[in-house]
């Protein structure tokens, strides 16, 4: 018998590339968008290293670094789930990206 609290759950709802996410948003928004160049994941690698040397902040919960290094491991692949437990749930519908930001484009 599957067990009802697992150890380890890994949901997704939608994924998408960055390119299809600015198609999206321009679409919901009415509003060009397009994703900027920051360079490459090993120039971003380098940037983390120095920031986490200036800056370590090791009592903050989100010390500066963090973001650029979330935005590293999503860029690789490193931060991919799997494999993924979706299946445990048939009975919830995720949620697709384009209503989400649907939305949130119409609140005041």
């Amino acid at each position: 018998m599957e067990s009802t609290t697992p150890k380890t759950l890994r949901v997704v709802g939608e994924r998408t590339s960055v390119r299809q996410l600015a198609v999206t948003v321009s679409q919901v928004k009415g509003t060009p968008f397009k994703p900027m160049w920051a360079g490459t994941l090993g120039s971003l690698k380098v940037m983390i290293s120095i920031m986490r040397t200036i800056r370590p902040a090791p009592n903050d919960p989100f010390p500066p670094w963090q973001g650029m290094q979330y935005s590293h491991n999503m860029f690789s692949g490193r931060g991919l789930l799997a494999p993924l437990d979706n299946g445990r749930y048939p009975e919830i519908a995720w949620t697709p990206i384009r209503t989400m930001l649907a939305a949130q484009s119409s609140r005041p």
